[in-house]
């Protein structure tokens, strides 16, 4: 009985329409609230690829300093920033051991700034004469360099990124040779 009575009073004209208002717009809400969640993953993935193409790169360059005769006269690092943005920099590890035990030089650096597209050298930490001890001393050297750096724009630091490389110099070939290289 019950349902015939609400059956009929949306069989009238003007009681229809409420109920049609209601279904629309349901439908509508559902429609739009999938939209904006859409919109916002777009937008994260665009943020999220913003950030990787404007960003600073930082990466190392190493070779051996030599005289002009072509006698190794020590050792040079590089720090390159290929990156779009300039960077704030913390060598935070250098190491360099002739051994897992022996552990020579173990320096903390200040924080520096460098361009896009700058190539800056490392000061190494210990004199040139001590250098090429190391080299000549004939044993393999081992050096751990690692470098925290930031986008120079962001103060506070919040996206932070690194770079470490592992060398290894042969003296028996007079040469240095990456072992491994992390980056973020």
């Amino acid at each position: 009985m019950e349902w015939k009575r609400i059956y009929n009073w949306f069989k009238k004209p003007n009681n229809s329409l409420p109920l049609a208002l209601v279904i629309v717009t349901s439908i509508y809400v559902i429609y739009t609230a999938n939209m904006a969640s859409t919109m916002e993953k777009q937008f994260n993935l665009a943020y999220l690829q913003f950030q990787q193409n404007n960003r600073p790169f930082l990466s190392l360059e190493y070779a051996l300093k030599k005289d002009t005769a072509g006698k190794i006269k020590g050792y040079i690092f590089n720090i390159k920033n290929s990156g779009n943005l300039p960077a704030k920099y913390n060598i935070s590890k250098f190491i360099i051991s002739k051994d897992e035990l022996d552990s020579i030089v173990s320096a903390n650096f200040p924080e520096y700034y460098i361009s896009p597209g700058v190539v800056r050298d490392i000061t190494i930490p210990f004199s040139e004469e001590d250098q090429i001890k190391l080299i000549n001393s004939g044993e393999f050297i081992d050096i751990i360099l690692r470098i925290d750096y930031w986008s120079a724009t962001d103060e506070y630091k919040k996206i932070s990124y690194y770079y470490e490389e592992n060398f290894t110099f042969d003296p028996t070939i007079n040469q240095f040779d990456s072992l491994c290289t992390t980056a973020n």
